[in-house]
């Protein structure tokens, strides 16, 4: 059921074995200290030869292979493989997959395989093998030796060495010193390549011998390669390499993008393009072939002796084509002939010894002949493959004899090439000097025209700052005039709250006097009605059965007498009731605190203490309620005043109330109607609910929710939560840190002072940050969103939105502008002075960018407005409106 295998057979002693293999899962074998031939089968295994000269299989898997000493053999099969081939000289192949391969001391012979592998060959000289479509990496971390990279024998198909730079170090020793291309190949090329993230190289080659090789290649990006002391033919490929030939005849073309290409030592050849930058030739007879000057500025060269068109250097290379493959048809032709001639020598002699051996056997006279025949053919044919021999040897000879006619012609144009360069230099000296003299001249021109500009700059410069001088007087003028006016805005905000305070504190006072009376009115009276309780107790036995009593009217002069409702089918018929509840529990009609007439329940009060309820009015009326007590009103009262220092609630009726609370922390809810809700001291929670409401928070941290209807709500000192709700409210934080929301309806809401946070939410609004840093939301809708003074964040939320901004509102930052949804910034161009009159076009040379790329509206004077996430580059006239 388990065939995972932990086996370490390095104590144990094979004989006669011819191998050891593992199970189907992960296997971990250790082999013995002599010769193991192990297979790890399939599995993810780790297998280690230890001592000795092994053969280690890892099949499929991923596995993971040990060598050990000796000289070893590891084929790490199917998977993604880790082969460590130890000391010793090894030979290992990675099978197919990404497999990283590791060498060790000893000459090691590495082969990736199929995938993108990483070989590592580690000390001594190694040999990687490179394959066709690898993408392998060659690294060699050990010192010594001189490594070899070899392409395998394709069959004469062509074949690429592609070499993958790591990156984790600016400079890397990759210790290859030979690159064979394998002459079975048809055409090899070393492809030079960075990692994933990085195709920049950095590659020399001078040290390296490329046998066999067509091409070096560089990658995508900027590269920057040196080739090898003999001849190279170098393509930097795509982005702005530096080439270096390094000796040798070397062939050099930058390609794409803006190249500076060095001959170096040899006579080469480059070719070039408009986007190039620099080339230098270098010593020796050094050609630039041109592609195309079309649309280009210049490409600056040195060291130069002949500039051709790349359709010179074509035609040249066409020709030359042309005659080494017509060289190579005749070579073939008379190899060919070569070959017929052999194989009839081979079968005529081998007739020949057909004869020779029936001749001998009998000694006839017929077989003699047949023996004479053979032998004359065959001399026949030998003479026939030696003039084809002959003529081979005659065909190379003259392919030689050409080679050698080629050379004396190119000799003879370079030299030629030379004394064209000595023309061409001596009518360049003529050009330069003539060139200096037209220099010259238009230096002086040049000079007197620059003379006679700074004249005209300074006489603008003195105009610029006379006209500066002014505008800064009238600017300061300006601005002291906008300081003096918020002075005495200051002073009339400051006189209007002062004068605020001592209302609030005369109302206080007299409502506390007003209490105070009350009071001292209700002492007396329970006084009386103490009395009058002592008076009754002594004829309460007469008064026991009676229904009707006597009692003074205060409005009439007549008397008459009251029924007392002893029953339920009974009802109280006076207009007017006063009672007093002291120190005692009462009993009154229904829980309720109510004038209505038909509710016969008992109401319970059962706490000592200071508690009042008047029910003044006439016909089971409520006009106003004083309670000390949580409370409802009643239909028909009008005003609830909540009394005392409790922390206690007040609720109102359908009816348009006017409910004031206490010193504690109030719960004031109103109903239907057209509210006045006021909840002085103590931090409190007001409703306005249905109806057009007016709600002040007063003193105290309080939380105002006008709810339903068209509100208005003020949250007057301390930090409060004020909610406009439906409708189209008006809603003001006051003093301190306040939150501020509109809600639903086109609403006007405002921070007022202090650091607060206003947003519109639904609808078109206009929401003003007011003093302090504030932040300023608008919300849905097209709203108007100002900051005011101070630092301020604003952000107008989805809608065309129109951001306000004044003289003196300092720093401020839109978080969302977008042109796109026709948003604007209205800019008040009689505070800034500067502006009034002008045109918006002008004020997009005061749109600049910040360190992070934002466009900045800089308006002077620490007036300022970002745009996040709006690049300066594509400001446009038609973002400003100047009122």
């Amino acid at each position: 059921d388990n065939e995972q295998l932990d086996w370490d057979l390095s104590d144990v002693t094979l004989k006669n074995i011819d191998g050891i293999e593992g199970g189907k899962k992960s296997d971990q074998i250790t082999g013995t200290r002599g010769r193991d031939d192990i297979d790890g089968n399939a599995g993810n295994d780790t297998l280690d030869g230890g001592d000795g000269h092994d053969t280690l299989s890892g099949d499929a898997g991923n596995d993971d292979l040990k060598g050990g000493a000796g000289r070893d053999n590891l084929d790490g099969g199917s998977g993604n493989d880790k082969l460590d081939g130890g000391t010793g000289h090894d030979t290992l192949s990675g099978g197919s997959g990404d497999d990283a391969i590791q060498g060790g001391g000893g000459r090691d012979r590495l082969d990736g395989g199929k995938g993108e592998d990483t070989l590592d060959g580690g000390a001594d000289s190694d040999v990687y093998i490179a394959r066709h479509g690898d993408q392998d990496i060659y690294q060699d971390s050990g010192k010594g030796g001189k490594d070899t990279i070899k392409a395998e024998d394709r069959g004469g198909k062509d074949v690429d060495i592609e070499l993958q730079k790591d990156f984790g170090t600016s400079e890397v020793d990759h210790g290859i010193e030979v690159i064979d291309g394998n002459k079975a190949n048809k055409d090899a090329e070393v492809e030079l390549r960075g990692d994933s993230a990085n195709e920049q190289l950095d590659w020399d080659l001078s040290g390296v011998t490329l046998k066999n090789i067509d091409g070096i290649e560089g990658g995508k990006k900027s590269d920057q390669i040196t080739g090898t002391k003999g001849r190279d033919d170098i393509d930097g490929n795509a982005g702005d390499d530096i080439l270096s030939g390094g000796g040798g005849h070397d062939t050099i073309e930058g390609g794409a993008g803006s190249d500076q290409i060095f001959g170096n030592a040899g006579n080469d050849v480059i070719i070039a393009d408009k986007s190039d930058s620099f080339i230098d030739g270098g010593d020796g007879y050094d050609v630039v072939y041109v592609k195309s000057m079309a649309d280009a500025d210049k490409i600056d060269m040195v060291n130069v002796e002949k500039v051709g068109l790349i359709s010179d250097y074509e035609a040249a290379q066409e020709k030359a084509a042309e005659k080494a493959a017509a060289k190579a048809k005749a070579k073939e032709q008379a190899s060919e002939e070569k070959a017929e001639a052999e194989d009839e020598l081979q079968e005529k002699g081998q007739k020949l010894k057909k004869a020779y051996d029936e001749a001998k056997e009998d000694g006839s006279p017929e077989k003699k002949s047949a023996l004479a025949d053979a032998k004359v053919e065959t001399e026949a044919a030998l003479k026939n493959a030696k003039e084809k021999e002959e003529a081979e040897t005659e065909a190379e000879k003259e392919a030689e004899q050409a080679r050698i006619e080629e050379e004396e012609a190119v000799e003879k144009l370079r030299e030629q090439r030379a004394e064209e360069a000595k023309r061409l230099e001596a009518e360049e000296a003529e050009r330069q000097e003539a060139e200096e003299a037209e220099r010259l001249k238009a230096e002086e021109a040049k000079r007197l025209e620059t003379e006679e500009a700074e004249r005209q700059e300074a006489e603008e410069a003195k105009r610029l700052e006379t006209e500066e001088a002014e505008r800064q007087e009238a600017e300061e003028a300006k601005r002291l005039e906008a300081e003096e006016a918020e002075r005495q805005e200051a002073e009339e905000a400051k006189r209007l709250e002062a004068e605020e305070a001592e209302r609030q504190e005369a109302e206080e006072a007299k409502r506390l006097e007003a209490e105070e009376a009350e009071r001292q009115e209700a002492e007396r009276q329970e006084a009386e009605e103490a009395k009058r309780l002592e008076a009754e107790e002594a004829e309460r036995a007469e008064l026991e059965e009676v229904e009707r009593i006597k009692k003074e009217q205060e409005d009439l002069q007549a008397q008459k007498d009251e029924e007392l409702a002893s029953t339920e089918s009974q009802t109280d018929s006076s207009a007017t009731v006063s009672k007093i509840i002291k120190s005692s529990d009462d009993a009154i009609q229904d829980q309720e605190l109510n004038a209505n007439p038909d509710d016969f329940n008992t109401d319970l009060i059962s706490k000592s203490g200071q508690e009042m309820f008047w029910i003044d009015g006439d016909a089971d009326a409520v006009d106003e309620v004083h309670a000390f007590i949580s409370i409802k009103l009643g239909d028909g009262a009008d005003h609830l005043v909540l009394g005392g220092d409790e922390n206690i609630d007040g609720m109102g009726n359908t009816g348009d109330n006017i409910i004031l609370g206490n010193l504690g922390n109030n719960v004031i809810e109103a109903d239907d109607g057209e509210d006045t809700l006021l909840a002085a001291d103590g931090d409190d929670e007001v409703f306005g609910n249905q109806g057009d409401d007016a709600i002040f928070g007063n003193l105290g941290n309080d939380e105002l929710f006008g709810n339903e209807g068209n509100d208005a709500q003020h949250g007057g000192q301390g930090a409060d939560f004020v909610h406009g709700g439906q409708g189209d409210d008006t809603v003001l934080g006051g003093k301190g840190a306040d939150q501020t929301l509109g809600g639903k309806g086109n609403d006007n809401v405002m921070g007022n002072q202090g650091d607060d946070t206003v947003q519109g939410g639904a609808g078109d609004d206009t929401v003003h940050g007011g003093r302090g840093d504030d932040i300023v939301i608008g919300g849905d809708g097209s709203d108007v969103v100002a900051g005011g003074k101070g630092t301020d964040f604003m952000q107008g939320g989805s809608g065309a939105d129109t951001f306000v901004f004044n003289a003196g509102d300092g720093t401020d930052y839109i978080t969302d502008f977008s042109a796109a949804d026709g948003d604007q910034i209205t800019l008040d161009a009689e505070h800034f002075g500067f502006l009034e009159g002008g045109d918006p076009t002008e004020l997009l040379s005061l749109v600049q960018s910040d360190a992070n790329g934002n466009a900045v509206l800089d308006l002077g004077g620490g007036d300022q407005v970002t745009l996040i996430g709006v690049d300066a580059n594509g400001a446009s006239a038609d973002w400003l409106v100047l009122v």
